[in-house]
C-alpha cells in the first residue's frame, strides 16, 4: 500500500490494472520522481538499449540523432557522446537546438534551408550511424549519407505518427543498402526488458554524477493531457513531455 509503480495505463485520476503488469519503482536518492517516466522510464530505457545494444557507437565515429531534443533523443545523444563518439543532434527550432548545446551536443535545425550542408561540413566523409526517432524525408537524406557498413537504429516515426499510415522511407535508391552494406535495425525497449534493472542502475549513476540530464515539459492535470499530446505530434513540445495527473 502506498508503493510507487510503473505500469501501462491511461490518463485518469484512478486506474485499475492487474498487479502482474505493475513494476515497483523506488526513486533513487536525489533523483526527481518524474524521471520514473523519463530518464529511468520508457524513454530512458529505449535510448539506453538503442545505443548500447543496437547502435554500439565507437570512439571517434560520426553519429547523428534525429528528434534529438525529444524524450528519447536527449538521452541517446548524451549516451553516444559519453561513449566517445562524435554526436550531432537534429531538432526543429532554436529552443531545441539551444537545449542540446547546453548539454554539450552539436546541433542542427532541420527547419533551416542549409541544414544538409551543415551535416556535410560536419561529416565530410559521411556518417557512421544514425539513431532515428523521426523517419520520413529528413531521415532519408541522412541514410543517403551513411558510409559503407553504416548502420541505423530505428526507434520511432514521429514524422508520420499522426497519420493513419506510415509512408515508406523516401530514399533515392533503396539498393544502396546492398551496395554500401548498410544495416537498419528496428527495436523496442521491451526487447531487452530482462536488463531493465541493470540499465536503470547505469542511468542512475550518470544522473547522480551529473553526466546525464533531461529537459522536462510538464503539464498539470489530466484535462491538459489531450492538448499536450496534440502538441507533441506537431513538434511544439520542447523536451520530454510529462503529464502530472494529480499534484
Amino acid at each position: 500500500m502506498g508503493d510507487t509503480v510503473i505500469a501501462p495505463g491511461a490518463w485518469a485520476t484512478k486506474v485499475c490494472i492487474p498487479a502482474a503488469v505493475a513494476e515497483r519503482y523506488d526513486a533513487p536518492p536525489g533523483v526527481a520522481l518524474h524521471h520514473a517516466v523519463g530518464l529511468l522510464g520508457l524513454t530512458g530505457l529505449t535510448a539506453y538499449f538503442g545505443v548500447t545494444r543496437v547502435l554500439r557507437p565507437g570512439a571517434g565515429e560520426k553519429i547523428v540523432v534525429t528528434g534529438a531534443f525529444g524524450g528519447v533523443g536527449q538521452v541517446a545523444a548524451q549516451l553516444i557522446a559519453a561513449s566517445g563518439a562524435d554526436v550531432l543532434g537534429i531538432a526543429g527550432g532554436p529552443e531545441k537546438t539551444d537545449g542540446l548545446k547546453r548539454r554539450g551536443i552539436t546541433a542542427v535545425d532541420h527547419r533551416c534551408a542549409d541544414w544538409l550542408a551543415e551535416i556535410d561540413h560536419w561529416a565530410p566523409d559521411g556518417l557512421h550511424a544514425v539513431f532515428d526517432n523521426v523517419w520520413g524525408e529528413a531521415s532519408a537524406r541522412l541514410v543517403e549519407r551513411l558510409r559503407p557498413l553504416g548502420r541505423v537504429a530505428l526507434c520511432g516515426q514521429m514524422s508520420g505518427i499522426g497519420g493513419a499510415v506510415i509512408a515508406p522511407l523516401p530514399l533515392d535508391n533503396w539498393f544502396r543498402l546492398v551496395t554500401r552494406s548498410l544495416t537498419v535495425q528496428g527495436f523496442r525497449a521491451a526487447d531487452f526488458a530482462a536488463e531493465n534493472t541493470a540499465a536503470r542502475r547505469a542511468l542512475t549513476d550518470m544522473i547522480v554524477s551529473g553526466t546525464l540530464d533531461q529537459e522536462i515539459h510538464l503539464v498539470s492535470g489530466w484535462p491538459a493531457a489531450g492538448p499536450a499530446f496534440a502538441e507533441l505530434l506537431t513538434g511544439r513540445v520542447v523536451g520530454k513531455l510529462v503529464v502530472e495527473v494529480q499534484a
